[in-house]
């Protein structure tokens, strides 16, 4: 069963927010008229990056203290649009669930960073250094599976020496997440365009397993690119939402208005 979920964007005047991505020859994309969207050139494809929750996949019914959500996991969707050598625009969305976001958190590959303690946002919804407040609010991750997962983790603002391993067990677990976006390296003009997200856990339902304490807010940050990867979710001709068990391939289509051209971008 899904559910429609409002009032989950922040209602910010511009959502897009500029990335660049690495591109080389072979790099190759579908489009919905038939053609093919090609990189032909060694280098950095600039781009736009827009965030959005578009639905809510209920479990059970709605809770006493929750009557507009119930249990469930949330799908969203992030939009990528890239201008080929004419300064056409081409728009490509990958739709995926709030999993990526505890895949993230518990990552033993550490393709993330690790997450620390984020006491200084406790109880109000703000970003790391004073940044921007958050795209997406209570992203909601729902799991009664009963695994047992393990969580390493930071002292606040990632002071390594406070390290800890906690064990999170996911037994009626309900899990609310915040999404902003992160420039690690603004100032450098070569590294202006990289973009993380930084995501923060609530620290409302997280509990050691071991000593039932509660161990949140906690922060970590990852790279944008990898909500590309997890492109698992589709909606039917029915407009029912699907999920897919392997990734699905990203399709560009043609959107209204124009950007920069960029040479080494081909639609033929």
């Amino acid at each position: 069963m899904a559910r429609k979920v409002r009032g989950k964007g922040t209602g910010a005047s511009d959502p897009w927010q500029e990335v660049g991505f690495f591109g080389f020859p072979g790099l190759d994309y579908g489009t919905t008229d038939g053609r093919r969207l090609r990189v032909t050139e060694t280098g950095r494809v600039l781009a736009e990056l827009a965030l959005r929750n578009e639905t809510r996949l209920v479990d059970q019914k709605p809770s006493e203290e929750d009557e507009e959500a119930g249990l469930g996991t949330d799908i969203l969707s992030a939009d990528l649009r890239v201008a080929d050598a004419e300064g056409r625009l081409w728009l490509a969305t990958a739709s995926f669930d709030a999993g990526v976001f505890v895949s993230q958190l518990i990552d033993v590959a550490r393709k993330a960073t690790i997450p620390f303690r984020d006491d200084a946002a406790r109880g109000r919804k703000k970003t790391k250094g004073g940044g921007p407040a958050p795209v997406l609010t209570d992203v909601r991750f729902w799991s009664d599976d009963r695994f047992i997962r393990p969580i390493v983790f930071y002292g606040p603002d990632g002071e390594q020496d406070e390290h800890r391993i906690v064990q999170l067990q996911f037994k009626y677990t309900l899990l609310s997440f915040d999404v902003a976006y992160h420039r690690p390296a603004p100032e450098i003009e070569v590294l202006r365009h990289l973009l993380e997200l930084r995501v923060r856990l609530d620290e409302v339902g997280v509990f050691d397993y071991e000593t039932v304490e509660e161990f949140g807010p906690l922060a970590f940050f990852f790279s944008w690119e990898v909500l590309f990867q997890n492109n698992h979710w589709s909606r039917d001709r029915d407009g029912r939402w699907r999920h897919s068990t392997l990734p699905l391939p990203l399709v560009f289509r043609s959107v209204d208005g124009s950007g920069t051209p960029q040479a080494q971008v081909v639609v033929a």
